[in-house]
């Protein structure tokens, strides 16, 4: 079975250029994800930041998506939860979001919760 990447800044650079890119993103995202911590914990409050890492930590412990396993309906559940963090990793990591071999009822209740999972990340309440 072939593993497919589906990073969009690779289709968007290249091969040669990417392989470039990622060697200096391996040189300054730790220090660029510092400052940009510090930067929107100024704006925002630490409520929110901590909050996302800690959803993504969680997301990647309980529902790191292997590309050759084949997801059920229970997978779909928690891998929809943890949409909002794993879609980040995806931009990030170049890791899956969203399981390549799956069942009928992994795609329906992922699609149904990674919809409300999205929806209460935009407009979650206040603590």
């Amino acid at each position: 079975m072939e593993i497919r990447s589906y990073s969009y800044i690779k289709k968007l650079l290249g091969d040669r250029t990417y392989e470039e890119f990622r060697g200096y993103a391996k040189t300054y995202i730790p220090i660029a994800t510092i400052i940009l911590v510090g930067i929107l914990t100024f704006l925002f409050g630490a409520r929110p930041l901590i909050t996302i890492m800690v959803a993504g930590l969680v997301g990647w412990l309980i529902c790191d998506i292997d590309v050759e396993k084949e997801y059920t309906w229970y997978s779909g559940v928690w891998q929809g939860i943890f949409f909002v963090p794993n879609f980040i990793r995806h931009l990030v990591w170049d890791t899956p979001y969203k399981a390549e071999i799956y069942t009928i009822g992994y795609n329906i209740w992922y699609w149904i919760l990674s919809i409300l999972s999205t929806i209460s990340y935009i407009f979650g309440g206040r603590y």
